[in-house]
Formats: C-alpha cells, sequence, structure tokens
C-alpha cells in the first residue's frame, strides 16, 4: 500500500521533490528492494517525523478557558462585521518580510521555512506563558486552601482541648 502511495505522490508534477528528497540512488534502491511496502513506510514515516518534527506540540485549555474562548467566539458570531474583521486574512509576504528584517532577499522557500518556524516558536513560548499562568493559579489556590486547612486544624485542636478540660 505505501509503495503504491510513494508512487502517486511521484506522479504528482514536481510536488513530490518537496515531500521527499528522491534520489535516483534512492529509487534504485527502493525498485531493487525484496519488501517495497516496507521500504517505502521506512522512507514515508522517516520524511513524515521530520516533518512534524518541526511542529509544536498545542496542549488542550482547561475547562475555564475553555469556556471563555467559546463566549469570545459567541460574541463575534453576534456581531458580523467584527466577525469579518477577526477573520480577514492578513497577508504576509515572508520574503518582504525577511529582506526588511536581514537587509537582504531570500529565497521564497528560505523565507517561508523561516516564517514557519518562527510561528511555530512564538506558539511555544505563548503556550509556555499559559505553563507559567497555570501554575502561578495553582499556587495561589493551594495557599488559600492551605489557609483554610490550617484554620480548621487549629479550630479541631480548640474544640479537642475544651472537650479534654
Amino acid at each position: 500500500m505505501s509503495f503504491i502511495l510513494l508512487l502517486m505522490i511521484m506522479s504528482f508534477e514536481n510536488a513530490w521533490k518537496r515531500i521527499i528528497p528522491l534520489e535516483k540512488e534512492k529509487l534504485l534502491q527502493m525498485f531493487v528492494s525484496k519488501d517495497r511496502d516496507k521500504f517505502a513506510d521506512e522512507m514515508l514515516t522517516e520524511t513524515i517525523e521530520k516533518i512534524i518534527g518541526w511542529r509544536c506540540r498545542i496542549m488542550l485549555p482547561n475547562v475555564n478557558e475553555f469556556i471563555k474562548g467559546m463566549g469570545r467566539i459567541l460574541e463575534l458570531s453576534n456581531n458580523k462585521t467584527a466577525l469579518q474583521a477577526h477573520l480577514a486574512k492578513t497577508e504576509i509576504s515572508a520574503v518582504e518580510l525577511g529582506k526588511d528584517l536581514l537587509g537582504k532577499k531570500l529565497s521564497e522557500r528560505t523565507a517561508n521555512k523561516a516564517f514557519y518556524v518562527t510561528k511555530q516558536m512564538n506558539m511555544t513560548l505563548m503556550q509556555q506563558e499559559i505553563c507559567l499562568q497555570n501554575i502561578k493559579t495553582s499556587e495561589q489556590d493551594f495557599a488559600v486552601m492551605k489557609k483554610q486547612k490550617v484554620n480548621e486544624i487549629a479550630a479541631y485542636e480548640k474544640e479537642l482541648n475544651n472537650l479534654l478540660q
């Protein structure tokens, strides 16, 4: 199945060059291989792992954050102009951005890759900030709960002392 998938990918005009860097040597190895499906599976797995290696993990929000987010979506859905403004795509030319930042023109592939990595890093940093905020909230909640428990223990001790006298 993977062998057929790989051949289908190769049949798309130049699309496969961006997905899997196939060289004559690699193609010969694949066709000579005793188990072409296994060879293709391994090659696809390696390529997919390289691609997803650059992606950041996305943390799921807790229930409160999810409810707040849904509230914002519902607010936007009630106001069509706000929704359209929110959904309007802003085209960013990675090549122009790279030229502005570095003072030299980059190839489109290089600029797009750099922009992609930058967005991934930004997403990772934003998630780390959310983690730190969650830790801070948890510590504050713990401090409040600890104070309540200390007060409860003190009340029990006082009641116990009253019973023992």
